[in-house]
């Protein structure tokens, strides 16, 4: 028999990610740190593309500048952006 320790992937992403664990997307990011976006993940066709109109794709760096209530204000390149939670969401980031 064999045992995991990610309670979010046995469970369906159910738990809240704890203090001092690695942010999975950039709505669990920390603010004013630098992150490599891995992937964007949604179904929706025109989020992605808005998405890339930004440059937020795969491999690109991103900081998170500002977070206030549902928008994030990240830095991506030479630009900041306004996003909202649902975009958030959809960026994967790796520390």
């Amino acid at each position: 028999m064999t045992f995991t320790s990610d309670l979010g992937a046995l469970f369906g992403g159910v738990f809240k990610r704890t203090k001092g664990s690695k942010p999975n997307t950039l709505a669990e990011a920390q603010v004013e740190q630098s992150y490599c976006i891995s992937e964007i993940v949604t179904s929706d066709t025109e989020m992605r593309a808005f998405l890339m109109t930004l440059g937020c794709y795969a491999g690109e760096v991103i900081t998170l500048v500002s977070k206030l209530s549902d928008t994030y204000v990240v830095a991506i390149k030479d630009a900041r952006y306004s996003l909202d939670k649902d975009l958030a969401r959809a960026i994967k980031i790796e520390a």
